[in-house]
């Protein structure tokens, strides 16, 4: 008897029991392994929901307070990529490109991203470069005034789709006697076990 076929007689003489179940079992495993699946997407979800709702006030907060490194930190990779090329796209491709025209404007630009070249800004990371224009914009009066704003989130639903998951945020902010509320749109996909921000819109 070959080696091989001698030790599956020797373990199933050692496990009859578990050898018998099994074949008992084998006719209904198609049933079983997808109800297996159902049962753990079930349990998992309100876990997820929480993680995602944690991950959006988080983004909401860091945004408001204008912790910048925190808000990229929650950022999809996609979109910081995404943000870098537009970024860039406003700029010509080389140095030389540039036009006595456009001199004035392009240097602004370059002091933004805390760079003196055009070479330099595309060297920059895209985490960096996009970190460096949200840090510049916190000089904006629109953004000074915000930071003073005091900000709740009051609800977040959660609904998965094929696209990623889509989280509603029900946000009301108040600045001395006024008051704003309206609801803030996340769309999110999970990455190395983090969910991470895709997009944000406010209505």
């Amino acid at each position: 008897m070959p080696i091989q076929q001698a030790t599956f007689h020797k373990l199933a003489d050692r496990y009859p029991r578990r050898a018998r179940l099994s074949s008992a079992v084998r006719p209904y495993m198609r049933f079983l392994i997808p109800l297996a699946f159902l049962l753990a997407s079930c349990a998992s979800t309100p876990l997820d929901n929480r993680a995602v709702e944690t991950v959006v006030r988080s983004y909401i907060m860091a945004y408001q307070d204008q912790r910048w490194d925190d808000l990229v930190s929650l950022m999809h990779p996609e979109t910081i990529r995404n943000q870098r090329n537009a970024i860039l796209a406003g700029l010509p491709k080389r140095d030389a490109d540039i036009t006595d025209a456009q001199r004035t404007q392009i240097d602004e630009l370059l002091k933004t991203y805390d760079v003196s070249t055009i070479k330099d800004a595309r060297k920059l990371a895209p985490q960096d470069l996009v970190l460096r224009m949200l840090k510049h914009s916190s000089e904006s009066a629109t953004m000074q005034a915000m930071k003073k704003a005091k900000t709740t989130v009051k609800d977040i639903s959660v609904e998965r789709t094929t696209e990623g998951i889509f989280a509603d945020a029900s946000v009301v902010s108040r600045l001395g006697e006024k008051e704003f509320s309206g609801a803030t749109h996340f769309l999110l996909r999970r990455v190395k076990g983090k969910y991470l921000v895709v997009s944000m819109s406010k209505e």
